[in-house]
């Protein structure tokens, strides 16, 4: 998520219609990156969770490692599964552990045992060893694989379609007002599309979901959107996407939230404990990293032992990763180091994903 801030002396409220000026250097002080860094994994360890999708990750290239004696307990899967041989199926619909599987969606039916000889003829599923690009065929083949997503995965890419449209705006905006001195959408933009208190005070509560699809930095949408592209699919597939849904917005809303709180409340109380100048800004926030802490911290709490890799170079364990980045972001937030990233929003979007694993996924798990 973004922090936009406006330095001392400019104290425009976002509500307002702001001065052509403070319109202006809110164009040169940008909003800056709340984002979690790339992380991949390449096994992830047999669990089953009851949900509307199979758990199979086709789109990372990377599955559960299946052996002989492994029984696949979720009879949902997707019809371009099917039609490869890997279940036998029949139409319908089914309810399994209280989720509806629907029709148009999946084949179900009973699923049967599946052979280690027989995955090893299916394309679909495959293991990669966790050392990492030094035994994959080449960097960019493996790139590529990573961030390969299913055709029939809408979710993700109406996602990434609604991020990329607003970050478009925002560049228009940008430009009008610096080559024709236009700050009118600008303004617009940073009433509309980022989360402040000042926005919740004037009754805009919807910038706590909006705020989570709107970027206005080139690296800052790249980045989100690596992440994004490598995460959301396998996520989707494991949840499904009503689930999927629920904790991407659920986490934007809390990591808005807590970024709010922190800046009008906790952050000057520990600025003043620990003896440091106000910051003297007004704080704004963007960015769709809290939505993504929350769906891979969820995700890392189902499969704990997964490996996951930081750009593609240290690869650890889910659990260890997501709680070393949680203890980073705790320090950054009692140090009050508030920086260019907004730790505060982390932690609320991951503090959420953990939540939803905990209330409404873990109940559904049969391990």
């Amino acid at each position: 998520m973004l922090r936009a801030i406006t330095r001392s002396g400019t104290r425009t409220a976002a509500g307002g219609p702001g001065s052509l000026t403070n319109a202006l250097r809110l164009a040169v002080s940008s909003p800056l990156p709340r984002h979690a860094p790339v992380r991949t994994w390449t096994s992830i360890p047999t669990t089953t969770i009851s949900h509307d999708h199979s758990p199979v990750v086709s789109g990372f290239r990377s599955c559960q490692r299946m052996s002989a004696t492994t029984r696949v307990l979720q009879p949902s899967l997707m019809a371009s599964s099917a039609s490869r041989g890997l279940f036998t199926a029949t139409a319908g619909s089914k309810i399994v552990a209280g989720a509806t599987v629907p029709a148009g969606r999946a084949m179900t039916g009973q699923v049967r045992r599946l052979t280690f000889q027989e995955l090893q003829h299916q394309q679909y599923i495959r293991s990669f060893s966790t050392s990492g690009l030094r035994n994959s065929r080449n960097a960019l083949t493996r790139v590529a694989e990573n961030f390969t997503i299913d055709s029939s995965n809408k979710v993700v890419y109406t996602i990434v379609a609604i991020n990329v449209s607003v970050f478009g705006v925002w560049q228009y905006a940008e430009g009008n007002a610096k080559r024709f001195n236009d700050g009118r959408l600008y303004m617009f933009m940073f009433r509309h599309f980022t989360d402040s208190l000042q926005n919740l005070k004037e009754g805009r509560v919807w910038t706590l979901v909006t705020s989570a699809f709107s970027h206005k930095e080139w690296y800052h949408i790249l980045l989100n959107t690596m992440v994004l592209l490598s995460f959301g699919d396998p996520v989707w597939r494991l949840l499904g996407t009503r689930k999927f849904l629920a904790v991407y917005l659920g986490s934007a809303i809390t990591a808005s939230l807590s970024s709010i709180v922190y800046y009008a409340n906790l952050e000057p109380y520990l600025r003043r404990m620990q003896h440091k100048p106000p910051s003297n800004s007004i704080h704004y926030s963007m960015g769709a990293s809290g939505s993504i802490m929350g769906i891979t911290t969820a995700f890392a709490c189902v499969y704990p032992m997964s490996q996951y890799s930081l750009f593609f170079v240290i690869t650890m364990p889910a659990a260890a990763l997501i709680g070393l980045f949680g203890v980073y972001e705790l320090y950054n937030v009692l140090a009050a180091n508030t920086g260019r990233f907004d730790s505060a929003g982390h932690l609320g979007g991951g503090l959420f994903g953990a939540a939803y694993y905990f209330t409404k996924l873990r109940p559904l798990i049969r391990r």
